[in-house]
C-alpha cells in the first residue's frame, strides 16, 4: 500500500495568517476552497508516493539532514502558479536565497530515492 508524503518548511504564524487572508478571498470570490486545506508553506519536495513498508527510508533520510542550519529570512515577493491536473496552484514567490537553495539541495540529496524535477524558487 502506498502513502503520499511531501516535505516543506513552515513560516512564522504571522505569515501563515496573512496568506490565509488571500486564500479566504480566493475561496470566496473564485470558488477555490481547496486552497484552505493547507497552511502556507514552502515546499522543498513535492508530493511523492512511497510504499508504507519503505517508510523507514523517510525517517532515515530526515535523520541525515543537517539540522545545524541557522535560522534565515526568506523574502516573499509576488505570485506565481503552476498547473495541477486537479487544481491549478497559485503561490507566493520566495526570492532567490542561498540559504533556501542549500536547504533544498540538502533535502533533495538525502531523499534521493525519488525522482524530482522541482525547485522551490
Amino acid at each position: 500500500m502506498k502513502k503520499m508524503y511531501f516535505i516543506a518548511i513552515y513560516p512564522d504564524q504571522k505569515i501563515i495568517d496573512e496568506v490565509r487572508v488571500f486564500k479566504e478571498d480566493l475561496a470566496l470570490n473564485f470558488g477555490n476552497s481547496k486552497a484552505l486545506k493547507n497552511d502556507a508553506h514552502i515546499t522543498l519536495l513535492p508530493p511523492f508516493e512511497r510504499e508504507i513498508e519503505l517508510e523507514e527510508d523517510i525517517h532515515i533520510a530526515f535523520q541525515k539532514i543537517d539540522t545545524t542550519i541557522s535560522p534565515f529570512e526568506i523574502i516573499l515577493n509576488g505570485f506565481g502558479s503552476f498547473p495541477n491536473p486537479k487544481n491549478p496552484v497559485l503561490f507566493v514567490k520566495p526570492e532567490e536565497s542561498e540559504n533556501l537553495k542549500q536547504l533544498y539541495l540538502n533535502v533533495k540529496e538525502k531523499f534521493s530515492f525519488g525522482k524530482y524535477s522541482f525547485n522551490p524558487m
